[in-house]
């Protein structure tokens, strides 16, 4: 099931899809997936030719290994016209329910997944700040604690739709 898109900016030519045993990023070289993928439809996904990667510990889908700019190893994005024999679209319009969590209950199985953190707050100097830079397009990182101070960093890209937003 697809519980992430493009539509808001926040991702960038990839979809997230999870199912009862867990969330996985999936690189493609497509814009606008949300047109063909939006949130709530259920896709197959066939694995077979397929590589994982590593993304500072976070594990993506992708169609091979290449170089960044920097020389960097990176997983390529699925190109356009393979997408098709990768990932199967099917039904659409199922609810995307969040699991309801605490910070102290968040695991590595969560990853990828969509949770839904209650008794949080964002630190005092985030309080109020935007969720990111719109005006130079700029990621930003911010934390949320519980009542013990345990904190968790939430990440926005500055091209989400949101990003200015507070």
């Amino acid at each position: 099931l697809v519980i992430s898109d493009d539509e808001e900016g926040n991702f960038f030519k990839q979809l997230v899809v999870s199912d009862s045993t867990g969330g996985i990023e999936i690189r493609i070289e497509i814009s606008d997936l949300h047109n063909i993928y939006p949130v709530g439809r259920k896709v197959y996904v066939k694995v077979k030719g397929l590589w994982l990667g590593d993304y500072n510990e976070l594990i993506q889908l992708g169609a091979g290994v290449g170089v960044d700019d920097s020389g960097d190893p990176e997983l390529i994005r699925i190109p356009e016209p393979l997408v098709d024999q990768y990932i199967v679209t099917a039904t659409y319009g199922h609810e995307v329910v969040p699991k309801t969590l605490t910070i102290d209950q968040i695991s590595l199985s969560d990853v990828s997944t969509l949770i839904r953190l209650d008794g949080v707050q964002f630190v005092t100097a985030d309080a109020g700040q935007p969720w990111a830079d719109a005006v130079l397009e700029q990621t930003v990182n911010r934390e949320i604690e519980d009542c013990a101070r345990r904190r968790v960093i939430i990440r926005t890209s500055g091209f989400a739709s949101f990003a200015a937003d507070s």
